[in-house]
């Protein structure tokens, strides 16, 4: 405490100097500059702090050094200029227990500040160059051209909401208030605290609300009135907006940032005054795949030495999505001090490579947790069924194609649409395309069905397949089943089995040639339209080798099939 007053003095002056400037080109003043005093005594300082009677008139507050001090008048007169320009600020006072006048004091500071800053990852590799993609956005203010929404979109773990977060904090300070809601689901609890939540955020105090809609009426008032930054973190259902914001007009220059697996989110808005932005969030190219990847493997944006092979080969099977090449490099860590056993960690690396590679869905739970979302989210039984099918069976074939064989049974028209909205499949050049990941976690779905292969809905692996077949260990249970001969091995038994081929056709012409081409192949002993499923095909009996012989020209039929032996 000998040095209290001194340091008061230091300090007050520091904060006046960055307050009111000190004249230096490009020098920012701070948004808050708070003095506080504390009681103490000058003993053995060499300062004396007295007030004394101007002769102007009226109490003013003196400094005068002792004769012989180290402090010297520039001291004196930088202090005194100091405390003249906060002798008319009104101060707090202690007057209470000091542990609530510190707390106070924390809670004061605190609300000033608005330091609602929202947590990012520590390596952010590639944000930057998306965030540049939003500020157009962000800069624009002309009411009549300006979206006051931008949705974030893209497939779970592609980094939508760490850019959201990026954005929110790079931004929140050009705004009068702003809000970051998180971990939404539609159910009045969840949705009340985010209301709650919402205000505080937006007026700065807490406002008491009893039922959801009384919420929604005081978020419509307090949003009107000001210009507000407000980030609504993964959703999937249009009736949330509606319950946060109810028919708020948004005041110019507000921005409401959403971030979402759906596509076609625009389609929300179309009912209301408010318009859209979409923004489709790409994916990492291989050389921001491979960096992150390092990052969390190495700490270091490159491979290490002997590493670069297989680091870049785990980089591609991730496909450019953020939080598979986080989770996989941080579960193969190699540290620098484990440099000795650098060949043992690259055989590790290795057999977690081909593990991945081994199209049996063998995927790290956190990334199939976060990626099956997007599967549950469906609300059509059939569309969950359809896109099981893509992914076990049609990845890579014509979208028309599959279409033609599974419109009946799945809808698959309007389906194939909803899984594309939903970031779950792609057509490119009138082909299905998956993400790997997603086709893992597709995999994983069937295989946690049942260990028992025969016990599961769909069969897709050569070996399982043919053993199945071989064996006669089919069961009701089984809805598809693919077997490509091309992957036949020498010395594999002609047995013959009664196969039912699960493709419906809409015209009767493609019902003909399905039966043509059938019944053109070596082997078969029969072939016939199932009578109660319409035009379904069933073949009597089929030797299942002969098939390879003219696979090309069988092989766009055989793609998902129910048997039974005979």
């Amino acid at each position: 405490m000998g040095l209290g007053w001194w340091w008061s003095l230091v300090v007050l002056a520091g904060g006046v100097r960055l307050w009111f400037g000190s004249g230096r080109v490009g020098q920012t003043r701070p948004d808050l500059v708070w003095f506080w005093f504390w009681s103490g005594h000058g003993y053995g300082v060499g300062v004396r702090v007295r007030f004394r009677r101007c002769p102007a008139g009226g109490a003013r507050m003196c400094i005068e050094a002792k004769e012989g001090t180290k402090w010297t008048e520039d001291n004196v007169n930088r202090w005194k200029a100091a405390l003249t320009e906060v002798a008319d600020l009104k101060g707090m006072v202690l007057s209470g227990p000091e542990t609530a006048f510190i707390a106070e004091i924390v809670h004061i500071v605190y609300s000033e500040l608005d330091l609602k800053l929202v947590s990012c990852p520590t390596v952010l590799t590639g944000i930057e160059f998306r965030a540049q993609g939003v500020n157009p956005w962000l800069r624009c203010e002309e009411e009549q051209h300006c979206s006051p929404v931008l949705a974030i979109c893209g497939m779970g773990g592609s980094g939508k909401t760490t850019l959201a977060k990026y954005i929110y904090n790079s931004n929140k300070q050009n705004f009068e208030s702003s809000s970051f809601l998180e971990e939404i689901e539609n159910k009045p609890g969840v949705l009340l605290r985010l209301q709650k939540q919402l205000l505080r955020d937006v007026l700065g105090n807490n406002i008491e609300i009893s039922n959801v809609s009384e919420g929604t009426l005081q978020i419509e008032r307090a949003i009107e009135r000001k210009r507000v930054l407000i980030v609504v973190d993964d959703i999937d259902d249009s009736d949330i907006l509606s319950t946060l914001f109810g028919k708020t007009v948004f005041r110019k220059q507000s921005k409401i940032i959403i971030t979402t697996r759906l596509l076609n989110i625009d389609t929300w808005f179309e009912s209301i005054s408010w318009r859209c932005l979409v923004y489709k969030l790409e994916l990492l190219n291989p050389h921001e795949s491979l960096e992150l990847l390092s990052w969390h493997a190495f700490g270091s944006n490159i491979p290490m030495e002997g590493f670069e092979k297989i680091a870049a080969e785990l980089a591609q099977y991730c496909g450019g999505n953020p939080l598979a090449l986080k989770v996989l490099g941080s579960s193969l860590f190699v540290s620098v001090n484990e440099a000795s056993t650098r060949n043992n960690m690259i055989e590790i690396w290795r057999s977690r490579m081909n593990a991945l590679n081994s199209f049996k869905g063998d995927l790290d739970h956190k990334i199939q947790g976060v990626l099956q979302r997007s599967f549950e989210s469906l609300a059509c039984h059939s569309h969950k069924e359809l896109f099981l099918h893509i992914a076990c069976f049609f990845v890579g074939l014509p979208a028309s194609l599959v279409t033609l064989i599974l419109e009946n049974n799945y809808h698959a028209k309007s389906g194939i649409m909803t899984l594309i909205n939903r970031c779950l499949v792609t057509v490119e050049r009138d082909k299905l395309m998956m993400h790997k990941l997603l086709q893992d976690m597709a995999i994983n779905i069937v295989r946690e069905e049942s260990k028992d292969t025969a016990k599961r809905s769909r069969v897709w692996q050569f070996d399982e397949s043919y053993h199945l077949l071989s064996k006669g260990d089919g069961s009701e249970t089984i809805e598809g089943l693919i077997l490509n001969m091309t992957e036949a091995k020498p010395g594999m038994t002609s047995d013959k089995y009664e196969i039912e081929l699960g493709v419906s056709f809409n015209r009767e012409s493609e019902t003909d040639k399905m039966e043509k081409a059938v019944s053109s192949l070596e082997g078969v002993e029969s072939v016939s339209i199932h009578k109660e499923i319409g035009r379904l095909i069933v073949v009597g009996r089929v030797d299942v080798q002969a098939v390879a012989t003219r696979v090309r020209e069988f092989e766009k039929f055989v793609q998902v099939l129910r048997y039974r032996p005979v």
